[in-house]
């Protein structure tokens, strides 16, 4: 836009001035070099310790492995000068929230606005921010469920009792998603030996899994009784789900620390299953996963029964 001056020594004209007025409309587009440097530095910054991060997460990861393969040494080495696995996720968390604030924050453009690809880029660290938060979580309740088990000794159990119980606590998701639960539970299956707690986070693990991937308005089955196995009367629990079924090539793995956290055909994440695993271990349990010729997966866990 330019503007023009009065000429005084000829009214009838006017003249251009030497400089006009800058276009604001026109420099509002224009991005500004300044910010988008500082944002991207910042952005970089994130990355390093996002990186940062993994690599300590790794580090817990394949402590935890070695607390699989001999928990005894682990328990034993507690007292030491060397850091606690736990003590280490702890560490991780403050660091973790570091980082969610500052996404908060770039996310909220209260600092400047972002572009198209820089919003999907905090995006999706924020998600990854969200998911290491959660696996460390899952790190940390796995090893206090390892930790307090040495001690306890464990009674004798009738588990329909238990599965009563885990049905009542589950009775409001089945209702919502009107999911009709099958239930063949035999009354001579004799008395098993565990900690009647532990049981029942297994329980109510196994049959939450089993509504969480079960569509609407279908069947869970819930089965108890006791079986040859191997030569072996065993007491067997079974929870059959009617979703999608786990890939056949992930269950010879499925109770392994390393892989996907995310598991197609199953609610829960891979170290919650381990802890799980681990948990039916110590209870003198066997839990094993196979696909279902019908629809969905069969979870099943063999107790050895007590003798009269």
């Amino acid at each position: 836009m330019t503007t023009k001056s009065f000429d005084p020594s000829n009214p009838g004209r006017t003249k251009p001035l030497a400089k006009t007025v800058p276009d604001f409309a026109s420099d509002q587009q224009k991005p500004n070099s300044s910010e988008t440097d500082y944002f991207e530095t910042e952005l970089r910054l994130t990355l390093e310790e996002i990186a940062h991060l993994h690599n300590a997460l790794a580090e817990a990861n394949m402590k935890l492995a070695a607390i699989q393969k001999d928990k005894s040494a682990f328990f034993t080495n507690q007292n030491n000068s060397q850091p606690s696995v736990t003590e280490l996720l702890d560490e991780l968390n403050p660091l973790l929230t570091t980082v969610a604030n500052y996404t908060d924050l770039l996310a909220s453009q209260s600092v400047g606005p972002l572009g198209p690809l820089q919003v999907r880029f905090v995006e999706r660290i924020t998600h990854s921010v969200e998911q290491t938060q959660q696996i460390l979580m899952d790190y940390k309740n796995a090893l206090l469920s390892l930790k307090s088990q040495p001690n306890d000794k464990g009674n004798h159990l009738s588990l329909q009792e238990v599965i009563q119980e885990t049905i009542t606590k589950k009775n409001d998701q089945l209702q919502k998603k009107q999911i009709t639960l099958q239930l063949s539970i035999s009354s001579t299956v004799p008395e098993v030996m565990g900690s009647m707690e532990d049981i029942a986070k297994i329980m109510e693990s196994l049959l939450g899994n089993a509504l969480e991937v079960t569509p609407t308005q279908e069947i869970v089955k819930f089965s108890l009784a006791l079986e040859n196995v191997n030569q072996n009367n065993m007491v067997v629990l079974s929870c059959s789900d009617h979703g999608t079924g786990i890939p056949d090539k992930l269950l010879p793995n499925l109770f392994s620390i390393h892989g996907d956290q995310h598991i197609p055909g199953c609610s829960l994440l891979r170290t919650a299953l381990v802890a799980l695993n681990q948990l039916v271990q110590d209870q003198g349990g066997l839990l094993t996963v196979e696909n279902s010729a019908e629809s969905g997966s069969v979870f099943k866990i063999s107790f050895l029964p007590v003798r009269s």
